[in-house]
């Protein structure tokens, strides 16, 4: 059996030009056991013992990414083997998936962006706030409305809660799809820092545009949202939802979301590895980030010396600065509402 990208049926919005690189051929699914996610396109390379490959340590450090953007460790890890794979898929040139493949492990670099702001707008934990915000349909009124009411103010008493739910729905309109771009550009600017490609770049920069023109930050439609980043949406929210439900329900919101969020033909190409249980099971288990690694085209493995290492050292320490600063502002906050409280009472 066959699975080719340009055999499906038309779907309104959706191009064929979409890959028009990966038109002939076609991509046996017997090319994807389970046993073996990727199929290797070149010969390995070997590298001296003493030698450190970037993938290594950025792959080690996304998990303090997974923690600042709330996300169980693994995070980013496990979203990187759902792209690589929907990369073979499709059919991505080497250069492609090298350049996908560090958008996926870093696609968080900026995510401590915006912490102050959220747990100021909310007067919550920016880490439950964002954990939630991964599972909310944002686009949704109904859902944002949900999520508002559920995690703004926690603390305070129901009247003070829907007091700062009408404030955020007039005085602060407008500030997700700023904090969005602040988050996105923050992440772009610290891949180019590493030296990544500037297709790595532009994948975390449009990381949240969605397919249907709805996303942010600069509400990008279809084909004017690059490859790269539209796989790396569609392998975010699939792993989030896998993670937390399990892979049929990530399934079924990858395909409620089909044609508003992602690219209808790439839902499409998640398809052809539904059934693959060795795969869905490998992204749980505990030995994933060494699995990682091999997914790396092999031909176009960077290697860290020490000027790549310094330059990785200060993009994390920018990350944790910030977290830091954050995190005294959020505990000096609590101590403030502590005292309010005990001063006046409860709320």
């Amino acid at each position: 059996m066959t699975f080719d990208i340009n055999d499906l049926p038309a779907i309104p919005g959706a191009s064929r030009r979409v890959l028009p690189e990966r038109r002939s051929g076609g991509i046996p699914l017997s090319a994807y056991p389970g046993q073996n996610p990727t199929v290797p396109t070149t010969q390995p390379v070997a590298f001296p013992d003493t030698t450190v490959r970037l993938s290594e340590v950025v792959s080690a450090l996304s998990y303090a990414l997974d923690i600042t953007e709330g996300q169980p460790q693994g995070h980013a890890v496990r979203t990187c083997l759902i792209g690589m794979r929907l990369a073979e898929v499709v059919r991505l040139t080497d250069q492609e998936r090298s350049a996908l493949f560090y958008a996926l492990l870093l696609k968080d670099l900026g995510c401590s962006s915006n912490a102050a702001r959220l747990c100021s707008l909310f007067g919550g934990d920016d880490l439950t706030l964002k954990r939630a915000h991964k599972l909310t349909d944002w686009t949704s009124g109904l859902a944002s409305a949900g999520y508002a009411l559920t995690y703004v103010a926690p603390h305070r008493n129901p009247l003070s809660r829907a007091w700062q739910v009408l404030q955020l729905g007039t005085r602060e309109k407008g500030s997700g799809r700023e904090m969005t771009a602040t988050r996105c550009e923050r992440g772009a600017d610290i891949a180019g820092m590493l030296g990544l490609e500037p297709a790595t770049q532009h994948a975390i920069r449009v990381l949240d545009e969605h397919w249907d023109g709805s996303g942010m930050p600069l509400g990008l439609k279809g084909l004017d949202i690059p490859l790269l980043g539209r796989i790396a949406g569609l392998a975010q929210t699939v792993e989030v939802f896998s993670h937390a439900f399990g892979p049929e329900a990530a399934y079924e919101i990858a395909h409620r979301r089909r044609g508003r969020w992602f690219d209808p033909e790439l839902v499409m190409a998640l398809l052809s590895f539904r059934d693959d249980y060795r795969f869905w099971s490998t992204l749980g288990s505990v030995d994933a980030i060494d699995q990682v690694g091999d997914l790396e085209p092999a031909d176009r493995v960077i290697l860290a010396d020490d000027e790549r290492l310094d330059a990785v050292a200060e993009a994390f320490a920018r990350v944790v600065r910030e977290v830091t600063i954050h995190g005294a502002a959020f505990g000096r906050g609590r101590q403030h509402c502590g005292r309010h409280r005990t001063s006046h009472g409860p709320e």
